[in-house]
């Protein structure tokens, strides 16, 4: 079959890739120039099922209001009437429950530790060089109360076999002496045993 991909990043090539596993003829085109100018270009290049957690949780509600309030640059919300946007708020405020985290959560670790391990067999026979670095990710909070709260929200992903370890300051520095002179700002972190980064760009 003729199979026409369209976006060049990275879900595009790898989808791309797949496709031509299968036996399919597969051609890719982008309407950026280079193709991964797009949002592979802005992408962290985080391969991270210990941050599969649900957005949605009870305390979602109070997080994007404070935000909001003190004008955090990391939300953009629009306060003009919007109806999509409000059918689908109401559809994220239902979820905002216990039960949905937990659900929701496990889905989103079972997809992610699916990928990576797609991902792994994907470099394992292609030879791809994108800076791959697999040493686990460090995770920091600035309070114990947010360290407290991020523990609770990673208790399902740690009951499903995420490895995971709560590290106090000084086992921080240890890990990353970067870090060291920050110990009236960091409180704390989750250290996350299997997930790895690399660059975006380089894989495409």
């Amino acid at each position: 079959m003729k199979i026409l991909v369209l976006g060049g990043g990275v879900v595009g090539v790898a989808t791309a890739y797949h496709l031509l596993k299968d036996g399919h003829q597969v051609s890719v085109i982008d309407r950026q120039a280079p193709a991964m100018g797009g949002a592979s270009f802005g992408n962290a290049g985080l391969i991270a099922p210990g941050h599969a957690y649900a957005w949605a949780s009870p305390n979602a509600l109070k997080t994007l209001l404070q935000s909001i309030i003190h004008q955090d640059p990391t939300f953009k919300i629009s306060l003009r009437p919007d109806w999509q946007l409000m059918v689908w708020g109401m559809k994220f405020l239902r979820e905002c429950n216990s039960a949905a985290v937990k659900r929701n959560g496990l889905a989103k670790h079972r997809l992610c530790t699916f990928s990576q391990q797609v991902l792994g067999q994907m470099v394992e026979e292609t030879g791809i060089q994108y800076n791959r670095k697999s040493g686990g990710a460090l995770y920091l909070f600035r309070s114990q109360e947010t360290l407290e709260a991020g523990i609770a929200n990673l208790q399902p992903l740690i009951e499903n076999g995420q490895k995971m370890e709560v590290l106090d300051f000084t086992r921080v520095a240890e890990i990353d002496p970067t870090l060291s002179h920050m110990k009236d700002r960091i409180s704390g972190a989750v250290l996350s045993l299997t997930d790895e980064s690399g660059n975006s760009l380089l894989f495409t």
